[in-house]
């Protein structure tokens, strides 16, 4: 069947062009910065979404200069009639003059699968990725007088100590504390809701980032965070906490084991922390539980040094179905003082559930996002809107997609809905709307989030918008753009050590290829002109020197057997593409229901994910899991630490 080539604008999702009946063989895509790319049905009609282009806050020197053509089309609202003025003539002189909310008609290919209604804190920027979780983190204080919740002490989501090349800061939470410090006033504080099994955590991790402008409260020791009954009276349903220990000026982490089932409270403690906390800068804290079915280790890191370790108590952390609190303990009581950012916890069966915090000495402080993975319990962001108290609470059992566009009245066009459900940790996802997103509040179903734009929706309604024939084809067609992008996205690439792409060319450099090093870009074009010459080598039993260029126009010299490597190289990475691309739609095309649609797994090799991962930024319907769109690596977040995501995988075979 005959496709179209769809053009989009990176920042808006507006359709640039459109390329009916579209030869797909050569395709290269050009000038990703700006534009991203969708292959669609040739009958493709397109349909239109009003929006948002600005904000009554935006300045004309906040945003790129306009173009005349840009200028001439876009309508601003006049106060004083209410009615569209237009733009004409040359663009704004620069400075601070404020540009008044605009309005526009963005021209969307009709690809969403579904419309998401509700209630927007701040705005979803087309492209990225969005998603929902069963887990649904929950700011509260119960610091009430007369029966009014005193919000001077809610935690709040906000920005402190921020810095360039990190995220740590940019969305924090800020955690306020009780009046004057007073033990007897419970105030507020975090908590994810449900507990989780630590029978399953063998290997068991807490980490996060801590920020104090002000020395903390000295009447009591406070909570950073915890999995208890209540922090002021010891439980048999107590698992661990990390507080501030006055006595010492200490962060120290508390627990008990499962080997005593009726103990009260906290059996054994750590210190967590060097002696006082240095304010104003940003702190990482990280204690790693480990249990080998004979013997416990518990070591604690604080900025990716070991502070403290401890054995011989051999037994998992008693498990317990209390939520994990940060800020206090769930009923608001020893309140922390301070900002947060970036906490998980983690836990399963093998070292990997601890990120690369072992007992061998430091550890690397995370300074970007962590990114929730296999082990993750639950991966605590706070990258929600600014202002608010909505944490998203990020888990492997969610609902993610990509944003197509949020309309003027916060409505949210999405596409490729994809059921991620392989935790071990939780109750299965939610049923939600054609097997896609759900009600917040039903089923646990959070808020929906953005990854990277900081802002929410409150889901009040979901609307499928694609038949079920229409949403498998789709798919087919995002298969067959990663075909194309492996092709003609991305190069093939391998270089000595690291043989990548080119494991039989690279045998015989030195020898049969003058180079260490080699990129090609596997269109049909070029794989055409490779085959000619490999052909007329051994068609006509050739010897000789052959000079080829790389895609970067750098000429190699080649035998015939380096030829001959570089050949069967570029076939294998072809075929490869093809056999992938080819079972996906197979796949596809037997999935009559849309949740078993929506739960399809996409390219799956790591060769292959290698390249896709990496275009995903810019291409996000690729049809790859969420979490390879999402970190842009092709391993999972928890296998940093042992596999280098770097270097280019080997393919199979």
């Amino acid at each position: 069947m005959a496709q179209s080539l769809v053009k989009l604008d990176q920042k808006t999702g507006q359709i640039i062009s459109v390329e009916r009946n579209y030869d797909f063989a050569n395709f290269v895509p050009q000038n990703t910065e700006r534009y991203r790319y969708l292959i669609a049905d040739t009958d493709i009609q397109p349909v239109f979404i009003p929006v948002s282009v600005t904000t009554p806050e935006q300045t004309i020197n906040e945003r790129e200069t306009p173009t005349p053509e840009e200028i001439a089309n876009s309508n601003e609202i006049d106060p004083a009639t209410g009615e569209p003025r237009i733009f004409t003539g040359t663009p704004p002189a620069a400075g601070p003059t404020t540009i008044l909310a605009q309005y526009n008609t963005v021209e969307l290919p009709n690809t969403s699968e579904q419309k998401l209604s509700g209630t927007p804190y701040g705005t979803l920027l087309p492209g990225d990725i969005v998603f929902q979780s069963n887990r649904r983190a929950e700011v509260f204080n119960n610091y009430t007088v007369n029966g009014n919740v005193v919000s001077e002490y809610t935690p709040v989501i906000g920005t402190v100590g921020a810095c360039a090349g990190r995220v740590i800061g940019i969305n924090a939470l800020q955690l306020k504390g009780t009046y004057l410090d007073l033990p007897a006033i419970a105030a507020g504080g975090l908590r994810v809701p449900g507990g989780y099994s630590l029978e399953n955590c063998n290997y068991h991790l807490i980490s996060g980032h801590l920020y104090l402008q002000s020395g903390l409260p000295s009447s009591y020791d406070p909570v950073l965070c915890c999995v208890c009954e209540s922090i002021t009276a010891g439980s048999s349903m107590d698992a661990y906490a990390v507080v501030y220990d006055n006595t010492s000026s200490r962060l120290q982490f508390k627990w008990t084991t499962n080997a005593s089932p009726t103990y009260s409270g906290f059996e054994h403690s750590v210190n967590a922390s060097p002696q006082g906390i240095t304010l104003n800068q940003w702190h990482h804290l990280a204690v790693a539980y480990y249990f080998d079915g004979v013997s416990t280790s518990v070591a604690t890191f604080f900025n990716g040094t070991i502070v403290a370790s401890s054995s011989g108590n051999s037994a998992k952390l008693r498990t317990t179905n209390r939520p994990f609190c940060i800020g206090s303990d769930q009923y608001g009581n020893r309140p922390f003082r301070g900002w947060v950012d970036d906490w998980i916890v983690s836990g399963g069966a093998t070292l990997d559930a601890l990120r690369g915090f072992t007992f061998s000495g430091g550890a690397t402080v995370p300074s970007q996002r962590q990114d929730s993975g296999d082990y993750t319990v639950f991966y605590l962001s706070m990258d929600g809107p600014s202002g608010t108290t909505f944490a998203p609470c990020d888990t492997d059992r969610k609902i993610v997609a990509v944003l197509d566009v949020q309309d003027v009245e916060g409505n949210c066009y999405v596409s490729m809905v994809e059921r991620e459900d392989g935790s071990t940790h939780g109750v299965p996802l939610y049923s939600g709307i054609c097997g896609g997103f759900q009600i917040s509040g039903v089923c646990g179903s959070s808020f929906l989030f953005g990854y990277k734009s900081a802002a929410a929706l409150k889901v009040n309604s979901v609307e499928q918008l694609l038949t079920i024939d229409e949403e498998r084809s789709q798919r087919e067609r995002n298969s067959d753009l990663s075909y194309r992008l492996l092709l003609g996205g991305s190069r093939m690439y391998g270089t000595l050590g690291k043989t990548g792409d080119f494991p039989s060319l690279l045998l015989l450099a030195g020898t049969g290829f003058s180079g260490g090093t080699f990129t090609f870009i596997p269109v049909q074009t070029n794989i055409n002109a490779l085959q000619y010459l490999r052909d007329d080598i051994v068609n006509n039993n050739l010897n000789g020197t052959y000079y080829l260029q790389d895609s970067y126009g750098t000429a190699f010299s080649f035998n015939t057997a380096g030829v001959k490597a570089l050949y069967a190289d570029v076939l294998r990475y072809h075929s490869s593409s093809s056999n992938s691309n080819s079972y996906l739609k197979t796949t596809l095309q037997a999935s009559s229901d849309f949740s078993v649609l929506k739960a399809t797994k996409g390219y799956t090799t790591d060769q292959l994910l290698y390249k896709l991962s990496a275009l995903a930024e810019k291409n996000p319907v690729v049809y790859i899991s969420a979490v390879n769109k999402i970190t842009g690596k092709y391993i999972n977040p928890e296998r940093a630490k042992y596999a280098d995501p770097d270097i280019p995988p080997t393919p199979a075979g």
